[in-house]
């Protein structure tokens, strides 16, 4: 047995490699090796988690995922991770939850202006807690002016809200900094559709699922319809 870390941290590394490489069989039947022989090791179970969130199987992903944060302290550096892995699981109460944690335990950290940013946009999904929302928004931008993804998520937050007119105005800015993106792309359509720009919305719309064709459905699901 005085062979297993060896070889689960060898494992680990060859996993690692595989992933970034686009494979992500061969990293996934690493990392399953790499728990059976230390079922603790957080980066392995993290990286499995991700790959579940990638494969779209997000039941195991929250498995995973919900490991880690029984075992995490309250204030892990890790919380920011696990806040974005659930976020992409669509476990957004989950990464709510996670970021409400680090954010109160790494007032002065460096991501703070993305922390802030991916509470405002789990937010903005799940149309929950709008005012915050709102706030979070706007606090991260203080900290990262002009940044298009914080722009693009508060846009969100306004749609939702009903502000259609400051909605387009934060869309239109977002996509003058980052070009062709879906999200931004198809939320400028609906509110640009609820203006009664039905020729300029349903172009932005058609655009948007060219770039990502699982959009609308996305969007659907999340009651974010034309």
């Amino acid at each position: 047995m005085a062979s297993a870390p060896t070889q689960s941290k060898y494992q680990l590394q060859r996993a690692m490699v595989e992933r970034r490489a686009g494979m992500a069989g061969h990293a996934m039947d690493d990392l399953d090796q790499v728990l059976k022989l230390a079922p603790n090791d957080v980066e392995a179970r993290l990286a499995r988690a991700e790959l579940f969130v990638a494969k779209r199987d997000n039941a195991l992903a929250r498995s995973d995922l919900d490991a880690l944060d029984k075992a995490a302290a309250s204030d892990a550096e890790l919380r920011l991770r696990l806040a974005f892995a659930y976020g992409f699981a669509k476990a957004y109460d989950e990464g709510i939850r996670q970021l409400d944690q680090w954010i109160a335990t790494h007032p002065k950290d460096d991501d703070m202006a993305d922390a802030l940013n991916g509470r405002c946009w789990f937010r903005g999904l799940s149309s929950q807690a709008l005012d915050l929302a709102l706030g979070d928004c706007s606090a991260a931008l203080k900290l990262k002016p002009g940044d298009p993804d914080t722009l693009n998520s508060r846009a969100l937050v306004r749609l939702r809200r009903g502000e259609v007119d400051k909605a387009i105005v934060d869309y239109q800015t977002s996509l003058a900094l980052k070009p062709n993106d879906p999200w931004s792309l198809y939320g400028r359509g609906l509110a640009e559709l609820k203006k009664g720009l039905k020729s300029e919305g349903d172009a932005d719309l058609k655009a948007a699922a060219a770039l990502k064709p699982t959009l609308p459905d996305e969007a659907k699901a999340l009651g974010l319809t034309p």
